[in-house]
């Protein structure tokens, strides 16, 4: 097993797994709190380092060596948060898109009543329960309709990040809005 960084580098840009999990190991803690200091948002600067740990292992046979690769992997997570911070307009945006959804409603009032406290509840729980990125993606599936590949490619996140924080987004709604089965 590889000692050094630019060793660990080159087995891992030869899809070397354990060197990956090695490499996972030795840099994720300084890179989470690297990056929960940029954000103070423990949850964002989880998915930010996983993020930046699933890039190094997608582009892995692009990586040039490196002496040290902390000041590498911090790059990408800045970069990724000032993405995040980009994208989180979207959420701003769209914010009052949860109140203002149409459904479609019988004729029966109380059935009308009971969606639109309904709606009300999801929009509470979703901008005080949701970090912003897991709000957005939530917004832009649920209200916009749009596919995980779609909001991926807007975000510039894995397919994956869009699956975990949509896990997460109806999790915390079923949780908070088990009263209304």
């Amino acid at each position: 097993m590889a000692t050094g960084d630019e060793e660990l580098l080159s087995e891992v840009r030869n899809s070397d797994r354990k060197a990956y999990e090695v490499l996972f190991r030795k840099y994720y803690a300084s890179l989470f709190h690297q990056t929960w200091y940029r954000c103070r948002d423990r949850d964002l600067a989880e998915d930010i380092v996983q993020e930046t740990f699933v890039r190094i292992w997608i582009r892995r046979s692009e990586l040039k060596l490196r002496p040290s690769l902390l000041p590498f992997l911090i790059t990408i997570s800045v970069n990724l948060l000032r993405d995040h911070q980009k994208h989180s307009a979207v959420a701003q945006r769209h914010e009052g898109s949860l109140r203002a959804s149409d459904v479609q409603v019988g004729e029966d009032p109380d059935d009308s009543l009971n969606v639109t406290l309904l709606q009300e509840r999801i929009s509470d729980v979703a901008i005080r329960h949701l970090s912003e990125k897991c709000r957005s993606i939530f917004i832009l599936s649920r209200v916009e309709g749009k596919s995980n590949a779609e909001i991926a490619e807007i975000l510039s996140v894995s397919r994956k990040v869009i699956e975990n924080q949509l896990y997460r987004a109806l999790t915390v709604l079923r949780r908070k809005l088990s009263p209304y089965k």
